[in-house]
């Protein structure tokens, strides 16, 4: 259920109490690299030049997000070159604790760092404490850095220092251990910050078959200024703030990568080429312990294949409280734009987080976050591979669109598991687990729908399509600020046990023309799909609460199975839909031993609950002020709550009496406030308000009907279809 929504519901409360009381086939020569290089560093700008200056950062990544996703390919991405691991006639460099030695040309020892001016290969050996390796190169010069077990550690600057050439590659020997460390407060190089272990202002490939460590004391481990590339060996990156800053692309096609930082993981960011600052990665076994994000870039991250254990800020257990989980699983709380009391807001730390979109067309992703796991300002795009998730925010969360169409992916804890305004699941598996919304549609603007009604997005849109769906939501299931389709597929839901949510929640439409689908919870806000459908759909209440881990089965006339499914939670409706229920005959839906007839007169079978007034309409108390059962805080979950009679009728004098007109606002018209304290309005008895099932008029809201052909059963609430 949206904020909005909950909100309205507890004023709503307010005033009742006011009112009683990987292929790279590229040339080998550096003239066809130099071409390549060329000719990917056109790709990355196309379009976005010219318009970069007119557009905010959002707009211009935005404009490049498509065709960036159509053409990013390995081979695009790396050279040969960034490749090659073999070296021969290498300048011999060696470090001693009493300063370093050059053998050969293009390099001078200077007590003890060594200056690397000319293009060429150098061998770097032996240890120093407190020293450093400076390249001072032309323009386009291209060296190698050959490290053999060596250990650089560079007191107040970096360890490697590229002040300038056309690309440095650093290759770490076989079986070598080496070290590249810096130690206390930077300082600066005349007008240039450096701040890294390893600082380079020029593009910067790492390649190998040995280990690297690199370390920064007080600042970060890798800063790029161009772009930076690992493609084979052994790193392990320790820093006080982030583990590798790059001002344009980190690209990763293997080795592996193992980062603990005090803020971002991986950062790319570039303030006048937002599109530039990406992360690519198409190989490798990738660790990051973050204190902030994990991945965080300006522009697309885009994924094909490699594999990620992600935790941000301690992963999802160190998350701060959502507010308000005591009513319909909690208010909205966005880390991003959570306030300290000094007006601060919070660092993100979000798993893989981009100003652009997320695609992941494959690699294995585990992921525990505090904030989202995956965050996208525009698209969050995955075609295959597998993701597992644990976050303390969304698990899935894009400003537009979420689009699942392959792969696997298993959210196996959040407050929302996916959000987006537009969520569109076209195949693959999906599994999540919520305490607030499973899915949910919304974003942009909405329409306020007045006192009691939900607020609308018109473009907010869920659909499924294909694929195998699990949702498990303390919240609502599925949900859509505007429109609800199901076209094939087969989903099952286990929903809320609270009447303030529905397995099923649109704030438009619910259409369902195609797929199967059980959507089990409460009946507060019980919603079936509507008239527009041209499948059978079904939505039953049961006589009583039904304890999680009861299977419904729907058989045919004949006794053949259609659907079945094991909610993991109490339930006491559920939605049922299949290609094979169709108008004009009879199906039997079985729930803990006892078989319920249901006759299709038309393709929809039981009226929503809903938040309303009216017969069976959406909308209403459904579920809000109710029957005490002080015993049972999840309203629906009481053992012996057959009794209707005490459902929809509220205890003497602790509910205002209703006159058959809407309780009115305040006279300045605005909603009423909550206590001082933030708590839930309270009885006069002291009890909290909602014990019940029915709260005003049961299930249906005032007048609403239980079980029938689209809710056009008699007037009598205790009217049940009876078990055959």
């Amino acid at each position: 259920m949206k904020n909005n929504v909950k909100a309205l519901i507890i004023c709503a409360m307010c005033a009742a109490l006011a009112s009683c009381g990987t292929s790279m086939d590229t040339a080998a020569t550096e003239a066809t690299e130099t071409a390549a290089s060329g000719s990917s560093t056109e790709a990355e700008t196309t379009g976005a030049a010219d318009s970069t200056e007119k557009q905010s950062v959002t707009a211009a990544v935005t404009a490049s997000v498509d065709s960036a996703v159509e053409t990013a390919d390995a081979s695009d991405m790396f050279t040969d070159r960034d490749y090659r691991t073999e070296f021969s006639d290498a300048v011999e460099v060696k470090f001693a604790s009493d300063g370093g030695s050059v053998s050969g040309s293009g390099a001078v020892a200077e007590g003890n760092v060594i200056r690397i001016t000319e293009a060429g290969t150098y061998r770097i050996t032996g240890t120093i404490a407190d020293g450093q390796i400076i390249v001072d190169a032309a323009d386009d010069a291209k060296i190698q850095i050959v490290l053999d077990n060596a250990s650089v550690t560079c007191q107040g600057s970096a360890a490697l220092y590229v002040k300038n050439a056309d690309k440095v590659f650093v290759t770490t020997t076989a079986g070598s251990t080496n070290t590249l460390a810096s130690t206390g407060e930077f300082s600066a190089d005349g007008d240039i910050n450096v701040d890294g272990a390893v600082f380079a202002k020029s593009d910067l490939t790492f390649n190998g078959e040995g280990t690297l460590n690199i370390s920064s004391g007080t600042k970060h481990g890798v800063v790029c200024k161009d772009d930076l590339k690992f493609t084979s060996g052994t790193y392990s990156i320790t820093s006080a703030s982030k583990g590798i800053d790059c001002k344009e692309s980190v690209r990763i096609a293997g080795g592996t990568i193992d980062i603990t930082s005090g803020t971002d993981g991986i950062h790319a960011e570039n303030t006048d080429k937002p599109e530039k600052a990406f992360v690519y990665v198409c190989g490798g076994d990738i660790t990051i312990n973050s204190g902030n994000d994990a991945i965080d870039a300006n522009g697309e991250v885009t994924v094909t294949d490699g594999t990620f254990n992600i935790t941000s800020d301690g992963g999802g257990a160190n998350a701060p409280a959502h507010q308000g989980d005591n009513f319909g699983g909690g208010f909205r709380w966005d880390r991003d734009a959570s306030a300290a009391s000094d007006g601060s807001t919070s660092e993100s730390a979000k798993g893989i987080k981009s100003d652009a979109s997320v695609t992941i067309t494959g690699g294995t992703f585990n992921i525990d976050s505090s904030d989202d796991s995956i965050h996208a300002a525009v698209s969050v795009n995955v075609g295959g591979g597998s993701v597992t998730a644990s976050s303390g925010d969304d698990g899935i969360h894009a400003d537009s669109t979420v689009l699942i169409s392959d792969g696997t992916v298993n959210i196996t804890g959040s407050y929302e598991g996916i959000e987006g305004e537009i969520i569109e699941i076209s195949g693959g598996k999906v599994s999540v687990r919520a305490s607030d919304d499973g899915m949910n549609a919304a974003g942009g603007e909405t329409t306020n729908g007045g006192w009691g009604m939900m607020d609308t997005d018109s473009n907010a849109k869920l659909t499924i399509s294909d694929g195998e769906i699990y949702v498990n939501a303390d919240g609502d299931g599925l949900d859509s600020n505007g429109y609800l389709y199901v076209t094939g597929g087969r989903t099952f839901v286990s929903g809320p046990t609270n009447s303030g949510n529905g397995a099923l929640d649109s704030g438009i439409e619910a259409t369902i023309t195609g797929g199967y689908i059980v959507a089990a919870g409460s009946t507060g806000m019980a919603e079936n799909f509507g008239s527009d459908s041209t499948q059978g759909s079904i939505l039953y209440i049961f006589d009583s609460t039904v304890s999680g881990g009861t299977e419904i089965t729907l058989t045919d006339s004949s006794g053949n199975v259609i659907l079945s499914y094991t909610p993991e939670k109490n339930y006491q409706c559920a939605v049922i839909s299949a290609p094979e229920i169709q108008s004009g005959n009879t199906y039997t839906v079985s729930v803990n031993g006892n078989d319920y007839s249901v006759e299709m007169t038309s393709n929809i079978y039981g009226a929503s609950s809903g938040f309303g007034f009216g017969g069976g309409g959406r909308g209403g108390f459904g579920g809000g002020f109710g029957g005490r059962n002080s015993g049972n805080p999840d309203n629906n979950s009481s053992a012996d709550n057959s009794d209707n009679t005490n459902d929809r009728q509220a205890p003497s004098g602790s509910s205002p009496e209703m006159n058959g007109e809407m309780p009115q606002m305040p006279g300045n018209g605005e909603m009423p406030q909550m206590p001082g304290n933030g708590e839930m309005p309270q009885r006069p008895d002291g009890e909290n308000f909602g014990g019940g099932r029915g709260g005003f008029g049961g299930r249906g809201g005032f007048g609403g009907d239980r079980n029938g052909q689209d809710g056009q059963q008699p007037n009598n609430f205790n009217t049940n279809t009876s078990p055959t």
